[in-house]
């Protein structure tokens, strides 16, 4: 017998959980289907799972930068068995926490592998459930390292379930993943090797500030994290001792041997048995094609948002509660299509947080030479400033990027606080010179905020002559 719904969601994340409690604040009959642990990503195994990791090793590296500078700080030591059971306090009861708030709302959650049998009916189960109107909202999942012996890695999902880490850890990729959980297992105490594909890790953010954080890598912990640049791998062999990973050359050089090696080379959207072909969606290299309403061309019943989406946006929690805004009006509120809203196109903040952290806002110098032609790019290292001295901090260094209006359309910046400071530059993006907010604020001092808006007001009137 088959079951019919208004609406039918793809996924218990940030995404699926508003278009879920929004369709039931409308009326309508709403089913979610989950194949993993409700919750999504971020509290299970992303974002939030990993704070209590990066946190540890961020207050190790700056209480010995401290000590080591003179600050007389005797540095504790960092326990991953004590960090990763205290992070499984938080982790644990996110898909019981999760699945009582979507039934006390009256949302049916089905969890198993759904799979599309035609453009109006998905099956989980063995049970045809039919729907007015679907949401996909799977979210992304890691790449599989798809080389002869990739079988004797883990991911980082797997990563988390670990109790401990044995002494030599490698990590196949050098992006945000892969450098935040190397630099934590570092400060930890841990063996640690990066194989990244380029010639620097954190694609994506401006090389001259990745740079200032890459020079932090060989002090981190006992033995720091060695990084092997401008390198693909071609295969991963074990022996009596150990795994070893060897390169796609001819020689099948080998190039790191560790007790554990994590696959950290990319996440892919969350499709693999969903059939979606059966109901008409396209998926593209990067997701499930949608248009600028998040809607998918090929079925109207169909929209798709967050991590799982062609939306030409990051794949990031803030982005993806960007498209749950979006898509939570445009199932409940708009009345035609003139009121459907577009996904945004706001510059969005993001952060590595790695040790130290890295963090941009809006745009990258070649995108704003792209967009702009004409841009004014300023930089400075401020290790060197009394303020960051005090700290005991050797890594910070900032790049703003104005457009020939001397409008802030790019900010970029490692070292303390980076993560939140970033949220500052964010909001000053394009805005006009001298009556720029950030530059007539009074902030608190001494501060990384006030040590980042002098930069910024030095960096704006240099542009005035």
């Amino acid at each position: 017998m088959t079951t019919s719904f208004d609406l039918c969601v793809l996924g218990s994340g940030a995404v699926g959980q508003t278009v879920a409690y929004g369709g039931r604040k409308a009326g309508l009959s709403v089913v979610v289907l989950e194949t993993q642990a409700p919750g999504g990503t971020c509290p299970n195994r992303g974002c939030d799972a990993k704070k209590p990791y990066v946190n540890a090793a961020g207050m190790m590296y700056r209480a010995g930068k401290l000590n080591a500078a003179g600050g007389g700080i005797d540095a504790a030591s960092i326990s991953w068995r004590d960090i990763a059971a205290y992070t499984k306090t938080f982790t644990n009861p996110v898909g019981e926490l999760t699945t009582r708030d979507l039934l006390k709302a009256g949302v049916e959650l089905i969890q198993g592998p759904p799979a599309f049998l035609g453009p109006d009916t998905v099956e989980i189960h063995g049970q045809p459930i039919t729907a007015e109107r679907f949401v996909l909202a799977t979210g992304q999942t890691p790449r599989p390292l798809d080389v002869p012996g990739g079988e004797l890695t883990i991911n980082s999902d797997q990563l988390l379930d670990l109790d401990d880490l044995p002494p030599r850890v490698a990590f196949v990729g050098g992006g945000y993943v892969g450098m935040e959980f190397a630099c934590a297992a570092a400060m930890a105490g841990h063996e640690v090797t990066i194989i990244a594909t380029r010639d620097h890790v954190l694609a994506g953010f401006e090389p001259e500030v990745v740079a200032v954080m890459e020079a932090a890598l060989p002090d981190l912990g006992a033995h720091g994290v060695r990084v092997i640049p401008n390198r693909r791998v071609g295969s991963v062999t074990q022996s009596d001792d150990g795994l070893t990973v060897h390169a796609n050359d001819d020689e099948a050089t080998a190039l790191v041997t560790a007790d554990l090696v994590v696959n950290t080379s990319g996440r892919v959207a969350s499709v693999a048995g969903l059939n979606l072909d059966a109901a008409g969606i396209e998926v593209t290299s990067r997701g499930i094609a949608v248009d600028e309403h998040l809607r998918c061309p090929g079925n109207p019943r169909f929209w798709a948002g967050g991590d799982v989406a062609d939306n030409g946006r990051p794949a990031l929690i803030p982005t993806a509660v960007d498209d749950a805004r979006v898509l939570a009006h445009n199932l409940f509120k708009a009345e035609s299509e003139a009121d459907l809203r577009t996904r945004s196109a706001a510059p969005h903040a993001s952060v590595a947080f790695t040790t130290p952290p890295v963090a941009s806002a809006g745009l990258t110098e070649e995108e704003a030479r792209a967009t702009y032609g004409e841009v004014h790019v300023v930089g400075g290292n401020l290790a060197t400033k009394k303020f960051y001295r005090e700290l005991g901090q050797p890594q910070a260094a900032y790049k703003f990027i104005f457009n020939a209006d001397r409008y802030l359309v790019g900010a970029h910046y490692t070292g303390e606080s980076a993560d939140e400071v970033i949220n500052l530059l964010g909001l000053a993006l394009n805005q006009p010179g001298e009556t720029h907010p950030l530059f007539n604020a009074t902030l608190t001092y001494p501060s990384v905020s006030s040590a980042l808006q002098t930069a910024f007001r030095k960096a704006l009137l240099s542009l005035a002559d």
